[in-house]
């Protein structure tokens, strides 16, 4: 028991520390946009930070399939060990970059070139976290998957306490968020001292026999399940953690501490209700059901939400918007690691679920210049709504394609049966 506990304690810690490293930039985004894409005002520095923190999404699928491939043909421990290790360097070198008054050009580039690099190394982390947990344990999966949605999160809320912290001492000490990106680097050093003591799982297809190519069932409609899974996850997750943080600060013109307040809430309340609602999809026995009904369930909670939002009421959007994120999120990764063979399992979850997440993290940038422009303060609520039914009716495909395939397979068992009789 202590041993499991300890293994996904460290696999969490690695997955808290990356997050921290990859979305400090969500939070310090409005600080250090300036400061290397200077000549922008205030409410376009705000939007470019939210193409900037979307755009890291992009290089995601090539994180995931290059580590998916890894952890699918080598181990799952490798895998982490290489996600973790590629983390250091750009929270490491972003900061000590210079700005833009110094080297120019320069320094826009390669502060975008260090953002892509973190997307990349997250690409190979959260998936590969997922189907080593996923397969490590037999038992409470929701539960486990939930904490590990959490951990995320947790990784966000200490990048938050960091820019809270540097917002007070702006003025005084204009170079303070530098160290936290500093510690975040630092820090990734000691969780890949963590991961080296992980047991090194290697599916047992694959070490009892050789790789060979896997021939499954519907392979197409699993790799579009599992994308639309991530946009889902990317778009409710990060629509309360950064687009309601723009809206009421820009459009409602409110404080910046309200802004702050606003994306806190999002986070504690994802952190606590996560775990809970894993553990309720573990009671349900049935977690593609359980996440078929969440993904229904969004269309009401998103609605209702962004009218509050509109009304004034961000706390009220914040906690329908939670509440939607974390009963769909808890269950993702028993689902999505039951749709593959252990053989293609990581780089099939890896790649299609960045690929989506990839979509859903441009989500918040998107919409929020749609807002911006056109004043449709309801259009995050339909465009989620939109993806919700359609992720329902790819569930429901699914399932009508697995039973009839399990129907099939049934009367010609009976049929060899009554052959042999």
């Amino acid at each position: 028991m202590l041993k499991r506990i300890r293994v996904t304690v460290a696999v969490i810690i690695g997955n808290i520390l990356d997050y921290y490293d990859f979305l400090l930039f969500a939070h310090f985004g409005p600080i250090i946009t300036p400061y290397f894409f200077p000549n922008i005002d205030l409410k376009e520095s705000h939007i470019l930070s939210l193409f900037l923190f979307g755009g890291a999404f992009i290089i995601r699928p090539i994180g995931g399939i290059i580590f998916g491939y890894i952890s699918d043909v080598f181990s799952r421990k490798k895998a982490l060990l290489l996600a973790v290790q590629c983390a250091i360097f750009p929270a490491l070198a972003i900061a000590f970059l210079p700005g833009n008054q110094r080297i120019g050009l320069v320094a826009s580039c390669l502060f975008v070139i260090f953002r892509l690099m973190q997307g990349f190394s997250l690409g190979g982390e959260y998936t590969n976290a997922g189907t080593y947990l996923m397969e490590y344990h037999k038992s409470k999966r929701g539960f486990v998957s939930g904490c590990l949605a959490a951990s995320g999160t947790i990784g966000s809320l200490i990048g938050l306490g960091a820019s809270a912290i540097c917002l007070s001492y702006q003025t005084e000490i204009p170079w303070l968020w530098r160290t936290a990106f500093l510690v975040g680097g630092l820090a990734a050093f000691w969780s890949f001292s963590m991961r080296r003591f992980l047991i090194d799982i290697v599916a047992k297809e694959n070490a009892k026999k050789p790789t060979k190519k896997v021939h499954f069932d519907y392979l197409w409609l699993r790799r579009s399940l599992v994308i639309f899974i991530g946009v889902v996850v990317g778009t409710t997750n990060w629509l309360p953690a950064t687009y309601t943080n723009f809206y009421v600060t820009k459009i409602l013109n409110q404080p910046t501490a309200i802004g702050i307040y606003c994306t806190m809430i999002s986070l504690v309340g994802y952190i606590i209700l996560s775990p809970l609602m894993g553990i309720l999809a573990d009671k349900s026995k049935h977690h593609e059901y359980f996440m078929k009904m969440a993904a229904l369930f969004i269309i009401p909670l998103s609605l209702f939400g962004f009218l509050f939002l509109r009304e004034g009421h961000w706390y009220l959007t914040q906690i329908l918007l939670v509440i939607a994120s974390s009963s769909f999120g808890a269950a993702i990764h028993p689902v999505m690691n039951s749709l593959f063979p252990a053989q293609i399992r990581a780089r099939n979850v890896s790649l299609f679920f960045t690929i989506g997440l990839s979509v859903g993290g441009m989500a918040p940038g998107m919409l929020s210049y749609i807002v911006d422009k056109t004043g449709w303060y309801l259009m995050p609520a339909l465009f989620i709504s939109l993806l919700a039914l359609l992720m329902a009716f790819l569930f429901v495909a699914y399932e009508a394609k697995s039973s009839r395939n399990h129907l099939q397979l049934k009367n010609k068992l009976d049929e060899n049966l009554r052959f042999k009789e």
